[in-house]
């Protein structure tokens, strides 16, 4: 359940008409090694944060009065380096407060959310709980699935880090929502983003990584075409009730929380039929139900202690900073769980925790470098996985 910080993320960025949010890089809290410390930001949507355009050959400094979440005042300066090689904005300068909170290592993966309020006047928020991103970017109507970050306004703009659908794809989109009355199923629309992907031939020569992403990202543009052309009459009519509109709010919010929810273990789902590798999906193994198991909960019942290696079992997790917990407790007979999952980071303790729970991430490649150096050596790819898995199966 989403705590009280979400909704007072959404009520301010409704209130103040916009809100950036970013994935916690390693290189924004200084475990990369470099000097450098403080928020990259992205050159993109640079008018969201200062008047300074990203010309070359100069620096400049944006100051800032930024209150935080525990109440916490920092004058901070969003700083553009033009000079030399690095061409980039950071938010620097934290009054020199030592470990400051939002900055330590733990803080890697969570979400920075900064709220313009004036030019220089600003909020500074960090969430940390899985729940509470949920709840944010649904109520904004954002997704951090295949993004380092977005940018809600609420003149209905949407910028993302991810380059959205090609002009095949996009023209594929526009045919398919006209024909579309109500929302399809999770199922659905996953299957039609992949068929139009294949028309296109957008997946033409990617690994699985790359193939999964993909996916993602053409989904996800089709549910927001789809949204714009369902929603906008109910929210644009005129309400007769404040709670009439709440109702409405709600239904929107529910349905892209619950899309995100079913929308990777879809596409992985069809990614191992398309590998033919043998799994049963949704298995009930021991009173637990993963999603799915290689190669059957056959095979997971009838295995002896020596031979459990030779059965897998998997979770489909768009984020996994806590979540992983629950899929330590599923399948209780087997030594170690696989956790395919979307997630930009995690601190090096939790990575800890996953080993010595034997939880095992996997994490498509392009997302590898959101992690700590140190810890990258322990994720696995997809493409690596699914070279396990037909390993096994056989």
């Amino acid at each position: 359940m989403a705590s009280s910080l979400a909704d007072q993320v959404i009520a301010q960025a409704l209130e103040y008409g916009g809100a950036f949010l970013k994935v916690i890089q390693p290189n924004d809290v200084g475990i990369t090694g470099g000097h450098q410390r403080g928020f990259h930001l992205s050159k993109l949507v640079h008018g969201y944060f200062t008047p300074q355009p990203p010309d070359k050959g100069i620096n400049h400094d944006h100051e800032i009065r930024l209150e935080w979440s525990d109440g916490t005042v920092t004058d901070s300066v969003i700083k553009w380096y033009g000079v030399g090689t690095r061409a980039e904005y950071r938010l620097t300068r934290f009054n020199k407060i030592r470990e400051f909170w939002p900055l330590r290592p733990e803080r890697l993966g969570s979400v920075l959310v900064l709220i313009r309020r004036a030019s220089t006047d600003w909020l500074g928020h960090v969430l940390d709980d899985a729940e509470d991103v949920d709840e944010v970017t649904a109520a904004l109507g954002l997704n951090l699935d295949d993004s380092s970050w977005a940018l809600y306004t609420d003149s209905g703009g949407r910028v993302r880090s991810t380059e959205t659908s090609s002009e095949c794809e996009h023209l594929g989109i526009l045919a398919q929502v006209r024909e579309w009355t109500q929302f399809p199923t999770t199922a659905v629309m996953s299957a039609t983003a992949r068929r139009i992907a294949e028309s296109c031939g957008s997946s033409d020569g990617l690994d699985a990584d790359d193939v999964l992403m993909k996916h993602v990202t053409l989904e996800y543009d089709m549910f927001k075409a789809l949204e714009d052309q369902l929603v906008l009459a109910d929210v644009s009519q005129r309400f007769d009730a404040v709670d009439s509109f709440l109702r409405v709010a709600q239904s929107i919010t529910q349905r892209r929380k619950a899309r995100a929810g079913k929308s990777l273990e879809e596409h992985l789902k069809a990614l191992l039929l398309s590998r033919r590798l043998l799994f049963e999906p949704q298995p009930t193994l021991d009173g637990t139900k993963p999603d799915f198991v290689v190669p059957s909960a056959a095979k997971y019942y009838a295995a002896s202690d020596d031979e459990l290696d030779d059965v897998l079992v998997i979770a489909a997790k768009t984020t996994c900073k806590d979540r992983w917990r629950q899929v330590s407790a599923e399948a209780p007979r087997v030594r170690t769980r696989y956790l395919v999952t979307l997630q930009k980071g995690v601190s090096s303790n939790q990575i800890r925790e996953m080993r010595e729970a034997r939880v095992q991430l996997v994490v498509p490649r392009v997302l590898h470098d959101a992690y700590a150096p140190d810890d990258r050596g322990y994720l696995m790819t997809i493409e690596d996985f699914i070279k396990l898995a037909n390993q096994k199966a056989a």
